[in-house]
């Protein structure tokens, strides 16, 4: 009843005894989920002020989610306001540690994220991988919440903007191809250098082909980053001749990318492109870069050997 909104049913059934603590066999959702699912919000009021219980309010279900979570993720703006009027917790977190303002933001709920940022939620709550609000912001390209978001974290003492794998909000930025989300964090000294997993956001830009958040974090940082290694010493040259990414490869060979440099195998990036069958690449670093064709690997390998068992020409 409560799932489609029958306020007139639910408050006879409740009358008859039925307890709005009862939940269903496979989600564990009770009747305040239900309501708040399909926006259904005289029924949701009907059953909290019926409840005369504070903690009915931020019941979970089988996933940890509170009738706040969902009424966020599904964008009901009724449902959320009268929920904060009950004082939910506005920070409790689910199965996988995400909180209401997670979810908001996941899902893009404009209005529902405004009204959590009003209720001072917390900006650097971080999720079972790591990945706080922020993180989310800058992936999704809510480049607007995330300069609000921003401001309030850099506020606090602990601001740590690395997940669980040493990934911050701009590696997601630039993994995702959020020009907006960059040029709001580069705003901010602390991701003018690269911190955390060394697969840096310069990596993150060309590995995914794109060549304008490559050339904004190379013209906001320090032209070293050019040359940055990750942990199998890969220059982001590396990972453009990988991926056949033939304009960031130019990118950043116009700013002094090293064409010989050699990764933990001994590979460089016309290896890399010979390997893998890329034409286009072997052609720039051939003919543009004269990278060397002599050079070889831990194996013995010159960048002729791969291409050869490639069926290339060189």
């Amino acid at each position: 009843a409560a799932f489609k909104g029958h306020t007139e049913c639910v408050e006879a059934l409740i009358n008859q005894g039925a307890s709005i603590f009862v939940k269903d066999n496979v989600t564990k959702r009770t009747p305040l989920h239900a309501s708040v699912i399909n926006g259904h919000t005289l029924c949701l009021r009907l059953l909290l002020e019926i409840a005369d219980n504070p903690e009915v309010v931020d019941v979970k279900d089988a996933k940890g989610q509170t009738p706040l979570m969902l009424a966020v993720a599904y964008g009901h703006i009724d449902a959320v306001s009268l929920l904060l009027e009950k004082e939910a917790n506005v920070d409790a977190v689910d199965i996988m540690g995400c909180t209401a303002l997670h979810r908001g933001i996941m899902t893009g709920h404009e209005e529902c994220v405004q009204m959590l940022l009003e209720q001072e939620v917390s900006i650097l709550c971080k999720d079972s991988r790591g990945r706080t609000p922020l993180h989310y912001a800058a992936a999704r390209g809510h480049a607007t919440w995330l300069s609000e978001l921003l401001q309030i974290a850099l506020s606090e003492e602990d601001c740590s903007f690395k997940d669980n794998q040493g990934y911050t909000p701009l590696h997601w930025a630039c993994y995702n191809g959020n020009e907006n989300c960059i040029e709001v964090l580069l705003e901010q000294k602390c991701f003018r250098e690269f911190i955390g997993n060394p697969f840096t956001p310069l990596h993150c830009a060309i590995i995914n082909d794109h060549e304008n958040c490559a050339s904004l974090l190379l013209g906001a940082i320090d032209s070293s980053i050019v040359n940055c290694r990750d942990d199998k010493g890969r220059t982001p040259l590396h990972a453009a001749a990988f991926a056949d990414h033939v304009e960031c490869l130019q990118l950043l060979l116009r700013h002094n990318a090293q064409v010989n440099a050699a990764d933990n195998s001994g590979k460089t990036a016309l290896m890399m492109a010979a390997e893998n069958g890329q034409a286009g690449a072997v052609d720039i670093l051939v003919n543009s870069a004269q990278a060397d064709l002599t050079v070889k690997d831990k194996d013995l390998n010159t960048p002729l050997h791969l291409a050869s068992s490639k069926s290339m020409k060189m």
